[in-house]
């Protein structure tokens, strides 16, 4: 099976995270679906309006949207699309108290992280 990721929130500034996620996870062999409704392509890749709009059921959401539109993201998500997913990545600057809950309420498999550190692939953070 295939690895495969959907990056929610992916920017088509180079500088950005969410635009150096969808390279980073694409250089350790995921199949990655940038999700922003206003891009064609992310980084080379196809981009999707919507997490409904992939061809693919994926294994792993990693989310890089303000909280706002994080909660409104995840209250619109159908059981059915997020059945098969094993992990959703709620990355630094995503989630609030109330998108927690939320995600709690929904029994969502949630990991309040950065999916990259996570992942153990090479993060532009910082020191």
């Amino acid at each position: 099976m295939n690895k495969t990721i959907a990056v929610v929130g992916a920017s088509r500034k180079p500088d950005k995270i969410s635009h150096q996620a969808v390279i980073a996870f694409q250089q350790a062999g995921y199949d990655v679906f940038p999700i922003n409704p206003q891009a064609d392509t992310i980084a080379g890749i196809k981009s999707y309006p919507s997490l409904l709009d992939l061809p693919v059921e994926v294994n792993e959401i990693s989310i890089y949207l303000p909280p706002a539109l994080t909660k409104k993201f995840i209250l619109s998500l159908p059981d059915d699309k997020i059945e098969g997913v094993q992990t959703i990545y709620f990355n630094p600057g995503s989630f609030d108290d109330e998108v927690k809950a939320i995600a709690q309420d929904k029994g969502l498999p949630a990991v309040f992280a950065c999916s990259l550190i996570a992942h153990n692939l090479p993060s532009p953070y910082k020191d």
